[in-house]
C-alpha cells in the first residue's frame, strides 16, 4: 500500500500538482499508477492511430466503443491522457460517459 501511495506522489509532483491536488487530480494519479501495471501494447497501438486522426473531441465511452476493446480501452486512455497524447476537455471523473477527450498531438 505504501508503494502505491509514493507512486501516486511522485506522478502527482511530476504533473507539479503536488502541493494544490485535489481529489480529482488524486483520483486520476491512483489510476494512472494502477493502470500502467496493465501494458496492452495492441490496444495502445489502436489508440495511437485513432487519436492521430480524432479531429475535435469524443467521449471516452466513444472511443471505447470505437476500438472495440473494451476496459483495457479504458486502461489505455487513463495512461494516454496521463502521458500527454490526450487531452480532457470536459471536467469530472475521468471514467464518466460525458467525459470527452482530445488529442494532444500536433
Amino acid at each position: 500500500m505504501m508503494k502505491s501511495v509514493a507512486q501516486v506522489l511522485a506522478v502527482l509532483s511530476s504533473w507539479g500538482a503536488a502541493r494544490s491536488s485535489d481529489g480529482m487530480q488524486i483520483l486520476k494519479a491512483a489510476m494512472y499508477v494502477d493502470f500502467s501495471k496493465d501494458y496492452d501494447p495492441e490496444a495502445d497501438q489502436c489508440l495511437l492511430a485513432v487519436s492521430g486522426q480524432l479531429i475535435g473531441a469524443m467521449t471516452i465511452e466513444s472511443l471505447i466503443a470505437l476500438t472495440g476493446y473494451g476496459g483495457a480501452m479504458f486502461r489505455v486512455i487513463v495512461r494516454q491522457l496521463s502521458g500527454g497524447i490526450l487531452e480532457l476537455v470536459s471536467a469530472g471523473r475521468i471514467g464518466s460517459p460525458n467525459t470527452l477527450a482530445a488529442s494532444a498531438l500536433p
